[in-house]
């Protein structure tokens, strides 16, 4: 699992999502599947949960 942070721009506007996210096998391909959004949290809550992840 980890977090991505994406950013996409629409003409001048730009909008930011945090997903947690996991990369799993299907067949010889990797894939990523979106597990949550975490958007809305707090940064203090991300900042824990990312540090959780890498242990």
């Amino acid at each position: 699992m980890f977090i991505h942070r994406n950013t996409k721009r629409v003409g001048k506007k730009s909008y930011h999502s945090i997903l947690l996210m996991e990369n799993y096998r299907e067949g010889k391909k990797v894939r990523h599947r979106t597990l949550l959004n975490i958007s809305r949290w707090k940064p203090d809550q991300i900042n824990a949960l990312e540090a959780a992840l890498k242990g």
